[in-house]
């Protein structure tokens, strides 16, 4: 199907300035300063110090912030992680590449498709047709064998140890063979392009990762080989490796998704 670039008007209203403030404070901190004195988060948010400290009291209130030591320093508390636990408890990946697929879309005017692993099975979940006359989509659903096609293969080669031997024990000994060399290459590129197993269609694929740095899908792209080739066929690579990150970062993967791979 086509994307919808449709965008939400705001009608909710102006902004509670309170809360505003306070959800600054919280984005102050991060993992290069995770702890900060008043001044220095009032150097960094630019509030008042009064306010500041009306804030800081009210947060430490909530379990958000806590505060300690001589000077006095504030970091992140234990509310903060049971919020963002609540938020990646409930996240769908699907969800979450959509939007970001939807771009990747308009740029490479292919077919673009998030996959995600079942077992030793890959499922499409996320699928934008590409709009030309000459195009290949496999359909939302799509299920084939993980280690069958470039877009499986990609996150089998950053699998945990357990799921590579259930897939590679279902291929035959040749076969086997050269998905083990396959995979080698894949970790070492960071993506994987597809071996011809539909004739005149090629595929790339980059795998994505999720807060736990466990790979949780794949972004490809996938056309005729006419048109995936040479220049074209490397830029679709950039393509995929921007698009996949974007979706890793949007998982709450902390790394650096490129050296990930």
């Amino acid at each position: 199907m086509e994307p919808d670039l449709a965008e939400e008007t705001d009608t909710a209203g102006s902004p509670i300035r309170a809360v505003q403030r306070a959800f600054q404070v919280l984005r102050a901190f991060t993992p290069e300063q995770p702890s900060m004195t008043v001044a220095e988060l009032q150097q960094r948010v630019g509030i008042s110090r009064p306010t500041l400290y009306r804030l800081l009291a009210t947060l430490e209130c909530e379990g958000l912030v806590k505060g300690a030591g001589d000077p006095l320093r504030y970091q992140l508390d234990f509310g903060v992680a049971r919020i963002a636990n609540a938020w990646f408890r409930n996240i769908d990946p699907a969800r979450v590449a959509a939007p970001i697929l939807t771009r990747l879309w308009h740029r490479v005017d292919e077919t673009v498709a998030f996959l995600v692993p079942r077992g030793t099975s890959r499922i499409c979940v996320v699928e934008y047709a590409g709009s030309q006359k000459l195009s290949y989509a496999r359909g939302l659903g799509h299920v084939d064998h993980i280690a069958a096609t470039a877009s499986g293969r990609s996150i089998l080669a950053f699998a945990d140890a357990a799921t590579i031997q259930d897939a590679l024990a279902t291929l035959s000994e040749a076969e086997r063979e050269n998905v083990e060399a396959e995979l080698g290459q894949i970790r070492r590129k960071g993506y994987a392009i597809s071996n011809g197993s539909i004739e005149g269609i090629r595929g790339v694929a980059v795998p994505v990762f999720d807060r736990s740095a466990f790979v949780s899908g794949s972004v490809s792209i996938t056309g005729p080989e006419t048109r995936l080739q040479k220049q074209n066929l490397k830029r679709c690579i950039e393509e995929a490796r921007r698009a996949a990150s974007e979706v890793s970062i949007a998982l709450g993967f902390e790394g650096n998704p490129q050296r990930q791979a």
